[in-house]
């Protein structure tokens, strides 16, 4: 089941507080992220076999070399680095702008304003992520927008439990 599957099934069976499933604002994460993690998929993926157990680092590294024909070593070295970063900043960008938005007229630091929604679970996943990875991943993303950092910040009640 994926993330927005099991979204969907927690709004029906707890629908207060609402995970504003049908807001714009989220269709407009959903379809931003994808645009801000596909050129950065070199610099992000080579950094996941280190987090993982050596069953599981092996089948991830043979995998994905099958995916990509090449290792995640050949990858980064070939499509990662500051021209990865550079196809993302725009989309990154656009994705800060979704936590500036209209919304920040009422205050708060999420997508909705004050109240946390789905949309700012999927930017904080993808901050998460980063961290993992290497802070410096999450310190350049929230140099392209401060609001990446305040958000990631608001939701750290969320991340407590790190230990998986």
């Amino acid at each position: 089941m994926d993330s927005r599957a099991i979204a969907s099934a927690l709004e029906t069976t707890h629908p207060t507080p609402s995970l504003h499933l049908s807001s714009p604002t989220l269709a407009r994460v959903e379809e931003l992220l994808p645009k801000a993690m596909g050129p950065l998929v070199p610099v992000l993926l080579p950094g996941v076999p280190a987090l993982l157990n050596p069953v599981s680092e092996e089948y991830f590294q043979r995998t994905r070399k099958d995916r990509f024909g090449m290792s995640l070593a050949d990858l980064e070295r070939e499509r990662g680095g500051d021209k990865a970063w550079g196809e993302a900043r725009g989309p990154l960008s656009d994705l800060g702008k979704v936590l500036g938005g209209e919304k920040k007229e009422e205050g708060g630091v999420f997508c909705e304003g004050k109240e946390v929604s789905y949309a700012d679970f999927v930017i904080v996943g993808f901050l998460q992520f980063c961290k993992r990875i290497d802070q410096s991943y999450y310190d350049r993303v929230v140099e392209v927008d401060p609001a990446f950092g305040r958000l990631y910040d608001a939701s750290k009640e969320w991340l407590a439990r790190d230990d998986y």
